[in-house]
């Protein structure tokens, strides 16, 4: 619960976005290195418009402390929630 909680703080600061957003995050289509993590958004979004789509939502790492990476939060939390996410392939785990 701590690593969902620490994951979803850090991705809505870091990128200052509705939860409509961090909810459409699917890891099938999560481009995920150890310099950044680029989500590409597939569905419309309430504030996209018809000429205007929120195509990419990309985090870049934060070298100077891991503790506050989101790259490496990311990473860690795609690994421990493997086992839970079976064939879903939505990025936040909710029960």
């Amino acid at each position: 619960m701590e690593l969902t909680m620490k994951t979803t703080m850090l991705i809505a600061l870091l990128s200052g976005k509705r939860c409509q957003t961090l909810h459409a995050f699917d890891i099938s289509t999560m481009d995920l290195t150890d310099k950044h993590c680029i989500f590409y958004i597939q569905e419309l979004l309430k504030s996209s418009r018809p000429s205007k789509h929120f195509r990419r939502l990309e985090l870049k790492a934060y070298e100077n402390d891991k503790r506050l990476c989101v790259v490496t939060i990311i990473k860690e939390y795609v690994e421990r929630t493997k086992l839970l996410r079976g064939n879903d392939s939505s990025f936040l785990i909710s029960f």
